[in-house]
């Protein structure tokens, strides 16, 4: 099976790593994903709305970080559908309709032959990023 590398981005609010008992973590002040050691979602756990900006829950986040995170690192992890808050696909999703398209354009065949060739992919995690194949934000 595939897998695809999400490292931390402070800049935009996650933290990346492994808890003590082995499962793979993407930690935000949001919402968190679990994956297992071979990069299998397990599940999201919600803490507060995304538009809830107040100092309590960014207490909570690094409490939590703390807690949780055993080791700060990249996680490598499948193509997951948890939520449409939170995903990760090969293709991006806009993409993806146009593929089987007869009438697809050179540019957008180019693109995804590209993205592609690359290793990028798309990783929704409160907010859209086009990742590189390093695991890095590529854009948002």
């Amino acid at each position: 099976m595939i897998t695809y590398p999400i490292a931390t981005d402070e800049h935009y609010g996650w933290r990346a790593g492994t808890t003590e008992s082995g499962e793979q973590v993407i930690l935000s002040t949001y919402q968190d994903l679990y994956f297992d050691s071979e990069g299998k979602f397990l599940r999201l756990d919600f803490h507060c709305d995304w538009m809830d900006h107040s100092p309590a829950h960014r207490i909570a986040f690094e409490e939590r970080s703390k807690r949780l995170l055993a080791a700060k690192a990249p996680v490598r992890i499948q193509e997951f559908e948890a939520s449409e808050t939170a995903f990760l696909r090969r293709i991006p999703r806009s993409y993806e309709s146009r593929m089987d398209d007869p009438k697809i354009s050179d540019m957008d065949k180019d693109f995804i032959d590209r993205w592609v060739d690359q290793g990028d992919f798309e990783f929704q995690f409160n907010d859209n990023y086009w990742m590189k194949a390093d695991g890095t934000v590529g854009s948002s």
